[in-house]
């Protein structure tokens, strides 16, 4: 019987100097064995994660991985492992040298821990294309990567609501963009820095706009209220204000969005 597909959620790193296996649960923080430029460095898993999840990628009957590098498999060689504690979660041993890791520089670190993640993910069912084409805008954008978590469009606007996750290990921001076909100009301005990444999903549960103002309303559960309540909510910013933004520019029509809607 086929697993049934889920959304991915989390990708984590950790490192083992052996294997990670049945009745040996040990997998460790990075940064022991592999040495690691700075502490937001899991971060590209955080971002890899999300922007597949904005993608709609899905993954054979789980939604966390758990990516274990070690020096005790071949470098490159990814093969999942025998531990299982949670239904939602599967653990992969991929191979990484440690005298090659420590050659790289921090880039360089950045981009070999993404080829690394999608070793992991190909060790599962996936949809290669997509795979391919996030890992190449992680590694062009970095730390700058955004992510569209809900978008609304009609015939005269498009509005995207996006975020960035510890852009230059810094504060999590959320972004607002508005593109007015009709007169074909496009903005973008800061809608609100995050208190947690996480937070975008909640705080952005339907968009509206009326009377020249966009109007990001959250969710209305009680869960989504114990994070909401931080914030200044319904986030509301004028269309005029964001066409005004610095770095708006004539445009032509739009690309369509990948996804709409977006779940947490």
């Amino acid at each position: 019987m086929n697993a049934k597909p889920k959304l991915i959620a989390d990708i984590r790193y950790y490192e083992n100097p052996g294997r990670t296996e049945f009745g040996n649960v040990r997998h460790d923080s990075l940064g022991t064995l592999y040495s690691i430029p700075f502490r937001s460095f899991g971060a590209i898993g955080d971002r890899f994660a999300c922007k597949l999840r904005e993608r709609e990628f899905t993954l054979p009957g789980f939604d966390h991985l758990y990516v274990i590098l070690t020096p005790a498999l071949p470098p490159g060689i990814a093969e999942p492992s025998t531990l299982n504690m949670d239904a939602r979660i599967r653990y992969v041993d991929v191979g990484l040298v440690l005298d090659q890791w420590d050659s790289l520089d921090d880039d360089a670190k950045h981009d070999h821990i993404v080829d690394l993640t999608s070793f992991a993910i190909n060790a599962f069912d996936g949809t290669a294309d997509t795979l391919a084409n996030v890992a190449a805008d992680l590694k062009r954008y970095r730390s700058k990567l955004e992510i569209i978590v809900k978008t609304k469009e009609t015939s005269s606007y498009r509005v995207d609501v996006s975020f960035q996750i510890r852009p230059m290990q810094e504060q999590s921001i959320a972004f607002v963009s508005y593109t007015d076909k009709r007169a074909g100009q496009r903005g973008r301005t800061t809608l609100t820095k995050l208190q947690s990444a996480n937070d975008v999903y909640p705080l952005c549960g339907s968009i509206a706009v009326r009377d020249n103002t966009i109007t990001i309303k959250p969710r209305s559960s009680s869960r989504a209220a114990t994070i909401t309540d931080k914030y200044n909510v319904p986030l509301s910013v004028a269309v005029d204000a964001v066409l005004a933004a610095h770095g708006t520019e004539q445009c032509g029509e739009p690309e369509p969005p990948m996804t709409r809607d977006l779940e947490s």
